[in-house]
């Protein structure tokens, strides 16, 4: 298949650089048709008395060919198995494997020891971990510390003496919950959460 190409390779707008056949792969088509001269250009070129470097029809035609084919080619590197590409699958058996492909399901909790530490059934994946490991849970933080932690990871702000009177003050179960739809709702979240997007914009 690559015996016609030699003379599509010896022209000296694609000498410059060798051949990537992901790039080939990707843009196929596309590519030849937007990029590779017309018939009028080098037409054109002929006419003024100039060399023509430009690829004939007979060459663009060879390479759309090459291309449909799999653009192939010796120094390549294959990127996966050629038992995968031909039962027609674009990806291996280890790739569809990954944990991110993996359909959703509902795993059953493991089994631990130290139940009254337990809040949530995730609670039961972590402390198990642990447990395997001969380690214990840290103790729980007092109020001061936890609204100091959730405050500066939402924010990147201490909290003010007014929401950690309030806060201390609060002695409800939902007392915590209440605090984070505070923080979340706040206009300093929204910064915080903005300025990555900022730096991004500003370094292109």
């Amino acid at each position: 298949m690559l015996e016609p190409l030699h003379s599509v390779w010896s022209c000296s707008q694609l000498t410059a650089k060798s051949p990537d056949v992901r790039d080939f792969r990707e843009h196929r088509r596309k590519t030849l048709s937007l990029q590779l001269p017309t018939q009028h250009t080098r037409t054109a070129t002929a006419d003024n008395g100039r060399q023509s470097t430009h690829l004939t029809d007979s060459q663009i035609a060879d390479l759309v060919t090459w291309i449909d084919a799999g653009a192939d080619w010796p120094a390549a590197k294959p990127i996966r198995a050629a038992s995968a590409v031909n039962k027609g699958s674009l990806f291996t058996e280890r790739e569809k494997s990954y944990w991110a492909f993996q359909p959703v399901h509902d795993p059953v909790p493991p089994a631990i020891k130290q139940t009254d530490w337990v809040q949530s059934d995730l609670d039961r994946f972590i402390l198990a971990k642990l447990e395997a490991q001969g380690l214990r849970p840290s103790v729980p933080a007092d109020k001061r510390t936890l609204l100091r932690r959730v405050t500066f990871d939402l924010t990147g702000l201490p909290p003010t003496p007014e929401a950690m009177a309030a806060f201390q003050a609060d002695n409800s179960t939902g007392a915590f919950t209440q605090v984070v739809k505070r923080l979340l709702a706040s206009r300093q979240y929204g910064e915080r959460r903005g300025q990555r997007w900022l730096d991004c914009c500003t370094l292109r």
